[in-house]
């Protein structure tokens, strides 16, 4: 089984349990049981993803594509997350600014991938949060220096058995359940990001870790202006779309991402049914799935590439690795978008494609 064999069902857990969250005829209880669903839904495609970066950075493989990171922000939903954790020894989480507390209304911006970091940050509290002697409190700073040093303090001692090997592989000692890959994985993520962790540990003073991280991997306002496609769609309506897709909860998720605009949307199953409605009528852009039976996604915009029809055509994938992509766009597709779907970023690229259209109609 490969990451996008776990991919593709999420695709309908986290839309239909997304969607359900904005229905009116629930009570309370029913609510927190759909808000767990897509949660855990969103637990497991991290888990899922990340999985893969981490093989990507032991490689040396992994492409780092930097943004602009709020980290109150990040630390502010960390809070809340760890604060079960801390609960159970009675631990207390405390976050500063250098030595003034941390208001969760200040701004700290970092460079990175929010993902990786979230993930560096909340495997390395957590660890601190178990490692730390009940009724005591962690401690987490931020600093500017030369690079942004972040500090997480506990009173607990590493254990000099690990110390040398802490950030090894599977190093990890008197914590049940625990994988020894949380120091690891992190340790990975920063140097991705151009950074590193140290610690200095002793039984008086308990542990500091140091996560230490470059300032100058993205400039801020450096991306791109994004497009908000509900400002945009009253000027793009009646166009048609051919949604392909072997699988029939895909066929549902379409459906509720695009229930709201304007579009006229055919659904079909296979690369076969596609070239048949092709030939039936005309269509303004194709949503194609790449993995399905009888004629593939790849088999079948090679084929209307090579019966010289030109229309955009958006490859759907829960395989979303570097190597697919180039293959992609080798066979003829405009644009590649990764299961599960976002509603946001279906309707960026729709808008983008046909306004493309639209633009050279023009001239």
């Amino acid at each position: 089984m490969v990451r996008h064999d776990l991919k593709s069902p999420l695709n309908g857990i986290l839309n239909m349990s997304k969607q359900l969250q904005y229905e009116t005829n629930i009570n309370t209880k029913q609510r927190n049981w759909i808000n767990m669903i897509n949660e855990s839904g969103q637990q497991i495609l991290h888990m899922v993803e990340h999985s893969l970066d981490i093989y990507k950075m032991e490689e040396g493989s992994y492409i780092l594509k930097p943004q602009a990171v709020d980290l109150v922000r990040l630390f502010h939903r960390l809070n809340e997350e760890m604060s079960f954790w801390a609960n159970k020894t009675n631990v207390s989480i405390q976050f500063f600014l250098a030595n003034k507390p941390l208001s969760w209304n200040m701004l700290h911006w970092i460079s990175g991938e929010e993902m990786l970091l979230s993930n560096l940050f909340s495997n390395l509290i957590k660890n601190a949060i178990e490692a730390s002697p009940e009724n005591e409190t962690v401690t987490i700073r931020i600093f500017e220096k030369e690079m942004h040093a972040i500090t997480i303090h506990n009173m607990g001692m590493i254990p000099e058995s690990i110390q040398e090997r802490f950030f090894d592989r599977y190093t990890t000692e008197g914590k049940p359940g625990g994988t020894g890959l949380g120091t690891y994985s992190a340790q990975l993520i920063a140097g991705v990001h151009g950074g590193n962790i140290s610690f200095v540990t002793s039984q008086t003073e308990g542990t500091t870790l140091t996560i230490q991280l470059p300032k100058n991997i993205h400039k801020q306002g450096s991306d791109q202006q994004k497009i908000h496609p509900n400002k945009q769609l009253k000027t793009l309506q009646n166009y048609k779309i051919l949604s392909v897709d072997d699988h029939p909860n895909n066929h549902m998720v379409m459906e509720m991402l695009l229930d709201d605009t304007p579009y006229d949307v055919c659904y079909v199953n296979s690369g076969r049914e596609a070239l048949q409605k092709l030939d039936e009528m005309p269509f303004d852009i194709i949503l194609m799935d790449l993995n399905m039976p009888e004629m593939n996604g790849f088999d079948c915009t090679q084929a209307i590439r090579d019966l010289n029809i030109h229309i955009p055509i958006v490859a759907l994938s829960a395989d979303n690795s570097e190597k697919t992509k180039i293959l992609c766009k080798k066979k003829g597709f405009d644009d590649f978008l990764a299961k599960p779907l976002q509603s946001q970023e279906l309707l960026v690229s729709i808008i983008e494609r046909m306004a493309g259209i639209d633009n050279d109609a023009e001239t």
